[in-house]
């Protein structure tokens, strides 16, 4: 304490001795390091205070997204057209499924990444739920890395998984059809990933070229697949397999 203020120093001090072991002298060095020590203190309440606004926006936008949801379902309820009724619910997925990345930013209180592989889970279990699918009669299966990924590279991941995995469980099981559903995310050498969404369902139709579609759902997977900068792959053989295979040195992800 000097002059009535708090001063912080760092003190370094080292022992000479006498042949019997003795101290005979200490020399040391005091530095004072208040100052930078403010400057610690200041940075940690900057960051504090920015991690605070950060968790309030995702809060926010998560609200607003969930009020979007809510309107949407209230527009639903009015339209008597099953088909436009079905377009709105779709739209309210789509949503909903950006709604339930930010509850999860907002709830870890960590907004340096996204871990993927409970995002994905939550939002599978939501799509099940939403499309009303027993669990015993089509399964799901997800297998994901430790994978953590900045917002602009998680969004685009979450909606396809969204629109794929809509796809399947509205398509790929007709009439009771039994079958899995399966999600995968890992990291593959030289800073790629790749992303699997598969079913061993009924398969999409030989004549549907996906790059060439005009359902909607599609072609936000391949627009989606640009932003990440991937490569779309498409397997019939035994039912749908779509892989997207994106560098994240490009984009910001990370796997630690």
């Amino acid at each position: 304490m000097v002059d009535g203020q708090l001063k912080w120093v760092n003190v370094r001090a080292e022992a000479e001795v006498d042949a019997e072991g003795r101290v005979v002298r200490i020399t040391g060095v005091t530095q004072d390091v208040t100052d930078r020590k403010r400057g610690e203190e200041a940075l940690r309440a900057s960051l504090r205070e920015k991690e605070a606004l950060l968790k309030e926006v995702h809060h926010r936008v998560k609200n607003n997204l969930q009020l979007v949801s809510s309107l949407l379902s209230l527009q639903a309820a009015r339209v008597e057209d099953p088909a436009a009724r079905d377009l709105i619910a779709v739209s309210r997925n789509r949503v909903r499924s950006m709604a339930i990345l930010h509850e999860s930013l907002y709830r870890a209180g960590s907004f340096a990444g996204v871990p993927m592989a409970a995002q994905v889970s939550n939002l599978c279990n939501h799509l099940f739920r939403f499309y009303g699918v027993d669990g015993e009669r089509v399964k799901l299966q997800t297998r994901i890395a430790d994978v953590v990924m900045d917002l602009d590279r998680a969004v685009p991941c979450v909606l396809i998984i969204n629109e794929l995995v809509s796809n399947a469980l509205k398509y790929a099981f007709p009439n009771g059809r039994p079958g899995l559903v399966s999600v995968e995310l890992h990291g593959l050498p030289r800073g790629r990933y790749t992303l699997v969404v598969a079913d061993d369902g009924i398969g999409l139709p030989r004549y549907l070229d996906p790059r060439q579609t005009d359902t909607l759902g599609l072609q936000l997977v391949g627009d989606l697949a640009q932003q990440l900068r991937g490569i779309v792959a498409l397997d019939r053989d035994h039912g749908t397999t779509f892989t997207i295979t994106f560098n994240v040195d490009s984009g910001g992800g990370q796997q630690p």
